[in-house]
């Protein structure tokens, strides 16, 4: 800011933050207590700066402008993934824009694979991968000293019944920005900016959230179909049992207890198949509408 601040052309701070950076009105310059609006800004100390800065992160602030960010887009990611990795599930997140450095808008797109293609075979061993891109544009090199990297290994995976190294995973971060910060000349890793690093940690727990449930709901549908298998493999004998102290039919009771128990169990294992015929219908009619939006574009 001071380095902007010792170029200024403006006469007061209040005109200074108007002209230099965008969101800024008079009616927000209200909120700033802690710095003297009327004093040069060519004349702006390093506390006074810090003060303004403080003021700044209280104040509720408009989106960054990203008309000039092209993201990827869920639908395209989810195309992508499912023609390249096809997984068992995948939950796409797009973060809402930001900025960093104080005043660069980003965006944030994650991704994380489950399933299928997943993940990468290291010998007899499958771990999963991270697929880093910055603008669409895919990073191969210097990995470790990536921001997106470092954001994905603060994670407690296990937390969210996920684990890098043992399960067919693959997460996917990509960075839009209208100036990305490259760690070196080589443009192959992101620079670790903490407010870079901490939105695509948010996206992955965001994402991972979505795969934790589903692998929850997975789980469950395997402890209910496996209490079903149970109990109907013990129905004879308990209807003997029955028969025995009531000294009713056999073949009826057996009929009944087959009946009550797939009434049950088969109405919980319908209800999730619904639930994911929903799902898959949803998805398909983003899709569709999607890639008809896409050719009314090109008619134009």
């Amino acid at each position: 800011m001071l380095e902007y601040a010792a170029y200024s052309k403006a006469n007061k701070v209040s005109t200074f933050l108007i002209e230099a950076f965008s969101r800024v009105t008079r009616d927000k310059l209200k909120e700033i207590n802690n710095v003297d609006l009327d004093k040069d800004p060519r004349k702006l100390t390093w506390d006074e700066a810090e003060r303004l800065i403080a003021d700044f992160k209280k104040i509720k602030w408009m989106l960054p402008d990203t008309s000039a960010i092209i993201p990827i887009g869920e639908s395209q990611i989810k195309i992508a993934i499912e023609n390249i990795i096809n997984p068992e599930y995948m939950n796409v997140i797009e973060r809402k824009p930001v900025v960093f450095k104080g005043g660069i808008p980003f965006i944030v797109e994650a991704a994380i694979a489950f399933g299928g293609n997943s993940g990468i075979q290291h010998d007899d061993e499958l771990n999963g991968n991270i697929l880093r891109f910055a603008n669409r544009v895919p990073l191969l090199f210097d990995s470790g000293s990536c921001a997106i990297t470092v954001a994905a290994k603060t994670i407690d995976w296990k937390r969210y019944g996920l684990d890098m190294d043992t399960q067919p995973i693959s997460v996917f971060v990509n960075v839009s920005s209208v100036h990305i910060p490259y760690e070196g000349v080589g443009k192959e890793s992101i620079a670790k900016h903490d407010e870079i690093i901490e939105e695509i940690r948010l996206a992955l727990m965001e994402a991972a959230r979505g795969i934790q449930r589903y692998i929850k709901g997975k789980q469950q549908i395997n402890y209910e179909a496996n209490k079903y298998k149970t109990i109907m493999r013990y129905s004879k004998q308990l209807a003997g049992d029955l028969s025995s102290i009531t000294g009713k039919d056999f073949n009826k009771i057996s009929l009944d207890i087959t009946r009550l128990v797939e009434k049950h169990y088969k109405n919980i294992l319908k209800k999730d198949e619904e639930e994911n015929e929903e799902e898959k219908r949803t998805d398909n009619k983003k899709k569709i509408d999607e890639r008809e939006s896409q050719s009314e574009h090109a008619d134009e």
